[in-house]
């Protein structure tokens, strides 16, 4: 980041707008910032932090801080920096919280922090405006602008602090920083990203894979469990067992299956012929049923026979009943005709006299006519006023819809003013909310710092006290060990002699004079071993007693190298227990304190922000202001509603007046028309009706007198058939043989005549059916005899029995064995699984384990890499620091112990070359203090820039500490930043040395008044 331009309005002791040009210097790259004290010099450093982060260069002030006590009221307090990042320029705008006038009203109101980024690359600086400001890369909110800035530069505020802006009273914290504090800085400095990605996915894809084997470890094991066998072996040989037993039950299940079809075949022989002997008895006795009902039988041939007589005379009857109708009918006829004529000429007389009536009342409807043309007329003038009266309503509604909208209108705008005062009320109390969440983060970060060390501590005393437990353990274990080994030997010795012992005596008993002892060679033998050469059972004893001495040997050995690893562990745990500080706090009363400082933050957070509450004021505002334009044109229209009502009044007023009083009530017209309209219109009606009716009544009696001559004939007609269908049906009757009586007996069997047929064909088809059976069952049981089926049926049963019994057991064993295979292959398959996830997980868990911190030098990766990161730092700040101290100071990174093994942190030490030792930056003078963090920030500066390609630090900015050196000192600390100062890089120091001012004429000078400081621009010639 190196600055062109920065703008100061109203800011601190600036009460005007300040312009500090920082390309006019660029031809050195070096400057000064001078003034006497309290003019502003750092005020300048304050509004360069400002604009980037929203804090002052010491993080000690706030944005209503910044607010000039010498600016005027009407002149905001806003900061503008332009600054160039590599090949791309940006503008930065920010108006710090402050109290400003409100556009309305001229009253005091609350101004929110606001800031604007935008991207002006290609813009020359003197062309930049408010209206010229490039591409808007966040606006208004600062949230979205502190993220984007850091995005862009690649470091915090507190980084920028630390390694770029120097402030007053804090420009040695880079150099003491501490391991921790350091890391934070380096990691967000130089990419270590690849490292934690390549960490951090290791470790997780090793758990995974883990995870996985444990998967597979237990379902295994629970595949083993669920079979019911312990092991693998035990298995397999219970799937051998049951396939033993399952071979011989299907031996045995074939066997009962021939014996149940030997006894079920004889029984089924033996029941057939029983079922032959029972079938002709069934049959003899059928057909003697069937020769007792043949009487009743014949009865029901007799009713058929008269039954289909009787059926052929049904034809005739039905004629001559139909004739009889007709002819009654006909005589019915007859009489109605009459009737009807004699009341259809009565009819019309009545329609004569009816229609002489309405001719009389016809002549009345002129003068109606008359009269409802006059009343015509009246209504036309009513319904004129009637359109002038809906005018008059509709006017009046509007006027009334405008008054109830102006009365909400106003209420809603005091509503908002109120709302507008509450917003007011509540940034007022969010700022200072800030201030109290401000510190509680601070304390917050502090307890857990005192946290994780007490963290630390306890993990050391609970790591040392679990290693010394299992140190005194295992050393009780290997002392039991020895006692047992020493026991085994003796015991391994006597056994051994005891052999060796009936070995010597079997040998001499074996000796001959002049012979070769087989142990030594000697041919004489003076004093040969005696006694009983039996040895049963002694080689057991001396092989059993070799192989505990052995496994004794084996376990002393184990428990020794165990015990050995133990001490080394807690020596080491004790190593670093001793090299953590013990903490003087209780962790649960800061746990308990930090419990209270989150529910205080958290309760904070649910607070509404500064922002939102400014926004919810300016939404306000703009609601306010869009109510007031709406409540004056309502006001207007209110007016020009109240005129057209009154106009309308008037002419209606006019209209109705020209009415007799009469008519002029509502309706009085319309219901005197209606009444007269109907009085005509009934009159015509009944001309109309009376006429109709006597024509109807005319017709009526004609057609009555033509239907009575034709109905007369067809009733002469009617009367000779009926007599000829009469004959004919006596003459058949007396033909066939019936009389009257016999006639009706035989049409009662007509309906069930089906029935009658088919009872007589059912006994003839049954009568040959009972005859067949009978032959076939004669023929079958000739030469046979009827058999007694309890025994066979007992013998077939229990067969039946056997078998079931031994297929269930046959069933169950097949099934038993079907799950144990499905077991065992299943364990094979988990097996095999585990094996292939153990060969993936090998390596891959060595390298997570190694990138995560286990290994020799305890550290992970990342660390790994930031510490060779600070390695190139320290000797960047060293290629400074040497020519500056005359090669008296050398920085280093502080070395420790872990394991036996070295490992290095970020702790910095200094090298005192008069004295050869190494010591704690903190014990540096001040000068010299001055010196090695103006080198380590160069250092830092060096190597940030040549291995960070997103983060540029081309510009420095030292605030006092010059004054602390001597003048060879200061005479080597000038040369070191002119040399730095170019093109690429831009170097400000604020001093009151007058060495310092000599040396570096160009700059700017703070001039203070009584009015406001003023920023002049100073050079070689000045």
């Amino acid at each position: 980041m190196r600055p062109i331009r920065l703008t100061l309005q109203a800011f601190g002791p600036f009460a005007a707008k300040q312009v500090i040009d920082f390309e006019q210097n660029s031809s050195t790259g070096l400057f000064g910032i001078y003034g006497p004290t309290g003019a502003g010099k750092t005020s300048i450093f304050d509004g360069l932090c400002f604009a980037l982060f929203g804090q002052s260069a010491g993080a000690q002030r706030e944005g209503k801080d910044f607010r000039s006590d010498h600016a005027h009221a009407d002149l905001l307090t806003q900061i503008e920096l332009i600054f160039d990042l590599g090949e791309k320029r940006y503008v930065l705008r920010r108006i710090p919280v402050q109290e400003r006038i409100a556009k309305r009203g001229k009253k005091p109101t609350q101004q929110l922090h606001q800031a604007w980024l935008f991207d002006a690359t290609g813009i020359n600086a003197k062309d930049i405006s408010d209206d010229n400001s490039g591409k808007p890369i966040a606006e208004k909110k600062t949230s979205l602008v502190e993220q984007a800035i850091q995005d862009l530069l690649g470091y915090s505020a507190d980084q920028f602090r630390q390694i770029i802006l120097l402030p007053q009273g804090q420009f040695r914290k880079v150099l003491d920083a501490n391991t921790k504090e350091r890391s934070a800085i380096l990691q967000n400095l130089f990419d270590v990203s690849l490292y934690e990605r390549l960490q951090d996915t290791l470790k997780t894809k090793a758990a995974i894979e883990y995870e996985q084997i444990n998967d597979a470890r237990i379902k295994r094991d629970d595949r083993l469990e669920q079979s019911g066998f312990e092991s693998f072996e035990a298995l397999e040989a219970g799937i051998k067992e049951v396939s033993d037993i399952v071979a011989k039950k299907n031996d045995e299940v074939e066997k009962l299956k021939q014996a149940h079809n030997i006894a079920r075949t004889k029984f089924d022989i033996a029941k057939s012929i029983n079922d032959q002997f029972i079938e002709l008895a069934k049959a003899r006795q059928k057909q003697d049923e069937l020769n007792k009902n043949q009487k009743s039988i014949d009865d029901l041939i007799v009713q058929l026979e008269a039954a289909k007589l009787a059926e052929k005379l049904i034809g005739l009857e039905t004629n001559v009943s139909a004739a009889k109708r007709d002819l009654k009918e006909t005589h019915s006829r007859v009489a109605q005709s009459a009737k009807r004529v004699e009341e259809t000429t009565i009819a019309h007389k009545k329609a004569l006299s009816t229609l002489d009536s309405a001719k009389k009342n016809i002549e009345k409807i002129d003068g109606l006519n008359t009269k409802k043309t006059t009343l015509e007329s009246l209504q036309e003038t009513l319904n004129n006023s009637k359109t002038l009266e809906s005018e008059v309503r509709l006017k009046a509604d509007k006027l009334k819809s405008s008054q109830t909208k102006s009365t909400a209108l106003k209420a809603q705008i005091s509503s908002v003013k109120d709302k507008i005062k509450s917003c007011q009320l509540q940034a007022k109390s969010a700022i200072e909310s800030s201030k109290e969440f401000v510190q509680l983060e601070k304390e917050l970060a502090k307890i857990d710092t005192d946290l994780e060390l007490l963290t630390k501590y306890a993990s050391a005393v609970e790591k040392q006290s679990a290693l010394a437990e299992k140190t005194k353990i295992t050393e009780e274990k290997h002392g039991l060990a020895k006692s047992e080994l020493r026991d085994s030997e003796n015991k391994l010795q006597a056994a051994e002699k005891a052999l060796s012992n009936v070995q010597a005596i079997h040998l001499a008993n074996h000796l001959k004079a002049g012979e070769e002892c087989p142990v030594c060679g000697s041919e004489a033998h003076p004093n040969p071993a005696t006694g009983d050469a039996s040895s049963k059972g002694l080689n057991q004893v001396f092989e059993t007693s070799r192989e505990a001495f052995l496994q004794a040997q084996k376990l002393e050995r184990e428990q020794g190298n165990t015990l050995i690893s133990f001490k080394e562990q807690l020596k080491l745990a004790k190593s670093n227990l001793d090299q953590i500080e013990k903490p003087d706090k209780n962790i649960s009363a800061i746990n308990a304190h930090k419990e209270t400082i989150e529910n205080k933050i958290k309760n904070f957070k649910a607070l509404p922000t500064l922002e939102s509450i400014e926004d919810q004021q300016t939404k306000l505002e703009v609601e306010e202001s869009n109510l007031i334009i709406q409540l004056e044109e309502l006001s207007q229209n209110l007016l020009l509603n109240q005129s057209a009502y009154d106009s309308a009044k008037a002419l209606y007023d006019d209209a109705i007046n020209k009415l007799p009083p009469q008519y002029q009530k509502s309706g009085a017209i319309k219901t005197e028309l209606d009444a007269i309209s109907q009085d005509i219109e009934n009159l015509k009606r009944s001309h109309e009706n009376a006429l109709n009716n006597e024509r109807e009544a005319s017709t009526s009696l004609t057609n009555a007198k033509t239907s009575q001559i034709e109905i007369n004939d067809v009733s002469i007609k009617a009367e000779k058939r009926f007599r000829a269908e009469l004959a004919t049906f006596e003459a058949s009757l007396q033909k066939t043989g019936f009389d009257a009586d016999s006639f009706n007996t035989a049409k009662s069997y007509l309906s069930k005549k089906d029935e009658l047929e088919e009872q007589i064909d059912a006994h003839k088809s049954a009568h040959l059916i009972v005859k067949t059976q009978i032959e076939q069952a004669i023929k079958a049981t000739a030469n046979t005899e009827q058999q007694d089926l309890t025994d066979l049926s007992k013998e077939m049963t229990m067969a039946e029995e056997s078998l079931d019994a031994s297929t269930g057991e046959l069933n169950n064993s097949n099934h038993q064995l079907r799950e144990l295979n499905t077991a065992l292959k299943s364990v094979e398959t988990a097996s095999e699984e585990i094996t292939k996830l153990n060969q993936a997980y090998a390596p891959l868990g060595e390298m997570a384990e190694l990138t995560n911190g286990t290994n020799p030098f305890k550290l992970k990766l990342v660390d790994f890499a930031i510490a060779a990161m600070y390695d190139d730092v320290l000797a960047a700040a060293n290629r400074r620091l040497g020519p500056m101290t005359d090669g008296r100071f050398e920085l280093q990174r502080e070395a420790g112990v872990q394991g036996g093994r070295a490992y290095r942190g970020l702790d910095t030490l200094i090298f005192d070359a008069h004295t050869e030792t190494l010591r704690p930056t903190s014990s540096l003078s001040g000068g010299e203090g001055f010196l090695a963090s103006l080198a380590l920030a160069l250092g830092l500066s060096d190597v940030v820039q040549a291995q960070s390609g997103g983060v540029r630090l081309d510009a420095l900015f030292i605030d006092e500490g010059f004054g602390s050196l001597d003048p060879d000192s200061l005479d080597l600390a000038l040369e070191t930043l002119q040399s730095l100062a170019d093109n690429n890089r831009m170097v400000g120091i604020i001093s009151h040395v007058e060495e310092v001012k000599r040396t570096i004429p160009n700059g700017f000078s703070i001039v203070p008044s009584p009015s406001g400081s003023h920023i002049h621009i100073r050079n070689s010639m000045s």
